[in-house]
């Protein structure tokens, strides 16, 4: 036996640091679900798979620049891949797709007043447990605690006292079921922090490879950003379906 990150090394040729970055990161997976912990003892023959890390440039103007997000990277480190670009909004490290920056001071300043009044849609891929029947509205107050990882609560007697609730509204829609998981369509109208998420896990259908809010261990997170329409823009990340959510997944160019 031999720590998770140690083995990782020795079989990709980088250093300690680097594998264990790579785990930490979300981007390594035994048996087709993901490693969670770095210093996890593992036999010798353990085979691992890693998600390669592709950053698309989607579309680029002098008012924005769309990138592909991959999973595993933060969305505040593409600024320093784009040092002329802030950004305008951000993903979660695990969720990958759409992300949006600009170099144009007044068009970064209708960017956020867009944001603000709710004006921007966003629409979401995700693979969720179960079969969720029909499309459906969840409006329920979202309270996030910061921290090293951040973890959001629905509001209810049960949750923390001391955080800051926010309203919160998602529409999801199922658009195929594989078994007894479902492939649905997420439009948040709010931006809160996890709120595809936990929005789901409060109905009962988490979504795949959550390791915060649900119990399908996965190889990733199963939430894709597939597009957004910021006032004159909109912008559409592909994905392989195929690959990345289910092997019987339909081709998402057929979805919007």
């Amino acid at each position: 036996m031999e720590k998770a990150y140690k083995l990782l090394a020795l079989k990709l040729g980088i250093s300690n640091n680097k594998a264990k970055e790579l785990i930490d990161s979300g981007l390594v997976s035994v048996a087709g679900k993901r490693l969670e912990v770095a210093r996890k003892d593992l036999p010798l023959n353990t085979e691992f798979k890693v998600i390669e890390e592709k950053l698309e440039v989607l579309f680029k103007d002098s008012k924005v620049l769309a990138i592909n997000k991959p999973v595993g990277v933060e969305s505040y480190s593409l600024q320093d891949k784009f040092p002329d670009y802030k950004l305008l909004h951000r993903l979660d490290k695990d969720t990958s797709g759409v992300l949006l920056l600009s170099s144009d001071p007044d068009f970064i300043k209708r960017a956020k007043e867009e944001f603000k009044e709710e004006r921007v849609t966003k629409n979401y891929l995700a693979l969720v447990d179960g079969n969720l029947k029909e499309a459906l509205e969840v409006t329920k107050p979202i309270g996030t605690k910061k921290g090293f990882k951040a973890q959001s609560f629905i509001k209810s007697h049960t949750s923390p006292k001391d955080l800051e609730y926010k309203s919160a509204t998602s529409k999801f829609t199922p658009l195929q079921f594989l078994d007894n998981k479902t492939l649905v369509l997420a439009n948040i109208l709010t931006g809160r922090t996890h709120q595809i998420r936990v929005h789901l896990a409060s109905i009962k259908h988490p979504i795949v490879g959550d390791i915060i809010y649900g119990k399908t261990k996965s190889n990733r997170l199963k939430l894709h950003a597939f597009s957004i329409k910021l006032l004159d823009y909109e912008f559409k990340a592909p994905i392989n379906l195929q690959a990345e959510f289910d092997k019987e997944a339909m081709d998402s160019s057929k979805l919007l």
